[in-house]
């Protein structure tokens, strides 16, 4: 869910713009570094330096709010 909130986020605007690719390859680079913190998340949670509850639910939870802020900015402004 997370990733279409992203999805939704970049592609929302308006395509007339001179600045599609730039937010193509900011969506690309953003979903990587989701998919890197989750993965650093779970090493966490399995060595038992972070709550499992918190290894499993926060980067899911961040990239949503992080999404929805991108998409609230964009949609307001």
């Amino acid at each position: 869910m997370a990733m279409v909130m992203i999805g939704a986020s970049f592609t929302i605007r308006h395509q007339r713009g001179t600045r599609t690719g730039l937010a193509v390859m900011t969506a690309i680079v953003l979903a990587f570094v989701i998919y890197f913190i989750r993965n650093f998340a779970q090493v966490l949670g399995e060595n038992g330096q972070l709550p499992a509850a918190l290894a499993a639910w926060a980067p899911p939870l961040a990239a949503m709010a992080l999404s929805l802020g991108i998409l609230l900015h964009n949609e307001d402004g």
